[in-house]
């Protein structure tokens, strides 16, 4: 999927195994009264029994696909509040591997399946996320909002197979986008794009600063804030994610969100 906006859960049959979890970690805290607070931990998580399902079935192959993961890491937090000023940054240094019985890409004969190892959609080595802010008088609230991520992994298509009908040769050949490759005569009768290694390539480096602006005061009997904030300050122009375009067999570029305001309202009772 090249765009996720929320998870898709779905049934599957009684007789595959519960997927289990071992989860480890070891932490320290330093805190100096309310102000000051500093943490460190660092992580261990296993899943086993996990269940993936073949979107792209053929005949003769698998609906449900078996497989495993682990990550592991290190968190990092720091935050302080001098009532006028105040701020926190959080630092992640992860990986995320999946192993999971998946089709080869490109295939080199029908059911041509094998397990493999690959980075998880979570495994963004770095991620950076910081808060500076000040409450002049009490009742304004400024604050500078900055998110930093190492690119998050995804899989890309490689070429589309072309003339798929039968030939008197023992190979075709069909268009890439980076390198060349030969298919088999009777891969693909129904047309699609080669992929590659699942989790192959990745993003740029995501960036991000917001800037917020909230207002207190009480009315009602209740506590009110009225915020205004603008996202992606500087416009910059992440990556959101990566697809075909099919008539020129060319990756479209990154998406990304521009410069947006938003602003609400909400309040306390």
């Amino acid at each position: 999927d090249p765009l996720i906006l929320f998870d898709a859960w779905l049934p599957t049959p009684r007789e595959r195994k519960i997927p289990r979890a071992d989860h480890l970690g070891l932490g320290v805290e330093f805190s100096y009264s309310s102000a000051l607070e500093v943490d460190a931990e660092i992580y261990y998580h296993r899943y086993e029994n996990l269940t993936r399902y073949n979107r792209t079935q053929r005949s003769g192959e698998p609906f449900y696909l078996d497989g495993s993961s682990e990550s592991y890491g290190l968190e990092m937090r720091g935050h302080y509040d001098f009532k006028t000023y105040y701020g926190f940054a959080n630092y992640t240094l992860g990986r995320a591997t999946s192993r999971f019985l998946l089709r080869n890409q490109p295939m080199r004969f029908e059911n041509d399946f094998r397990w493999q190892s690959y980075p998880g959609n979570a495994d963004i080595r770095h991620i950076l996320n910081g808060v500076i802010g000040i409450r002049p008088e009490g009742k304004w609230d400024f604050s500078v909002i900055f998110v930093y991520q190492s690119g998050r992994p995804y899989t890309a298509a490689l070429g589309s197979v072309r003339n798929l009908v039968a030939l008197p040769y023992p190979e075709q050949l069909f268009s890439t986008f980076r390198d060349r490759y030969l298919a088999p005569a009777n891969f693909e009768r129904s047309g699609g794009y080669i992929y590659s290694s699942k989790n192959a390539l990745r993003y740029p480096f995501y960036q991000r600063i917001d800037f917020r602006a909230a207002r207190n005061f009480s009315w009602l009997g209740m506590e009110w804030t009225f915020f205004a904030q603008v996202y992606n300050v500087f416009f910059r122009k992440n990556a959101a994610f990566r697809f075909a375009d099919v008539p020129d067999d060319q990756e479209k570029p990154p998406k990304g969100l521009p410069v947006v305001p938003t602003f609400g309202i909400s309040f306390r009772f």
